[in-house]
């Protein structure tokens, strides 16, 4: 009964978010996108013609706004494990990151271009209890923290959704070990009761 009372408060509250309205009335495919959006806002970290791979890119919200900010003359490609409707001007990669095969995928579509951004907004499969949920997810920012190593040059930037929880700390700590600039962002269109933020970090440093 208390998941069935649990889903039903989650439903009442995603149908009375503002953000999911807002996300509604401009047509966007998800109410993720604003994230994103007051992130370039304020730090201003997309530019025209520059190469970014988002990671866990379905439903497309944040497709579509990177393709808008890099324009004709960048390079966007985005990966999922799930089928995406197309996004003009972005290449679109189904596959999972943690594969052997990924790097070698992503490597033929960039064609030697340098990555300016690695931007993820993946998360696991969740179970709804907190220490697991915690830990599966830092296990996929891991991932794609070691993904970005293979992929960015020297001054690149990564951008990746991760929760404050079990081994955080830790984790949060290993980022900034390899990037000059990390900040921890919570977007306003994260929800407040979230423990989910995003870090971001800029000017790596190179494989170590």
């Amino acid at each position: 009964m208390s998941g069935v009372k649990s889903t039903r408060a989650w439903f009442k509250q995603h149908v009375n978010d503002p953000f999911v309205k807002r996300a509604q009335l401009e047509g966007q495919r998800s109410r993720a996108g604003f994230k994103l959006a007051e992130i370039q806002e304020k730090y201003r970290i997309l530019r025209p013609g520059m190469v970014v791979v988002e990671l866990g890119a379905a439903p497309g919200s944040w497709t579509q706004l990177l393709a808008k900010q890099l324009g004709t003359n960048g390079l966007l490609v985005a990966v999922d494990r799930s089928p995406m409707q197309s996004v003009p001007q972005a290449i679109i990669l189904q596959g999972d990151i943690e594969s052997d095969s990924m790097i070698n995928d992503l490597s033929a579509v960039l064609a030697g271009r340098a990555v300016n951004w690695v931007i993820s907004d993946c998360s696991p499969d969740l179970t709804g209890t907190t220490t697991t949920d915690a830990l599966r997810t830092l296990h996929l920012a891991q991932s794609v923290v070691a993904l970005a190593d293979e992929l960015l040059p020297q001054g690149a930037g990564l951008l990746l959704k991760a929760f404050q929880g079990a081994g955080f700390s830790v984790f949060l700590q290993s980022i900034k070990e390899k990037y000059d600039k990390v900040r921890v962002v919570k977007p306003k269109a994260s929800r407040a009761q979230s423990r989910e933020v995003y870090i971001l970090a800029s000017g790596y440093k190179g494989k170590l």
